[in-house]
């Protein structure tokens, strides 16, 4: 399952005023996993307005899941070595 974080090129309310917070985008049908391209064309047909991708998470109940960078920022900040 990928997970889209991403904010409006116009952002506004609550988001406009903090940048650390971002939207998110799951494309979930059941026990159905979607690959990166099929949830890519689903969040874009779903947006009518600009839009920027912020970050791109895979997570999967079958494999270990992948750190994304703040994971790694965190890791590093503790001094945790994988």
């Amino acid at each position: 399952m990928y997970r889209i974080e991403w904010r409006y090129i116009d952002e506004r309310g609550d988001y406009a005023e903090d940048t650390s917070k971002n939207r998110g985008f799951t494309l979930v049908e059941g026990e159905t996993e979607h690959d990166m391209k099929t949830t890519l064309k689903e969040f874009y047909a779903s947006m009518t307005e600009p839009v920027k991708i912020v970050d791109i998470i895979y997570k999967s109940d079958k494999v270990e899941p992948i750190a994304d960078a703040r994971d790694k920022h965190l890791i590093m900040q503790k001094g945790i070595v994988r």
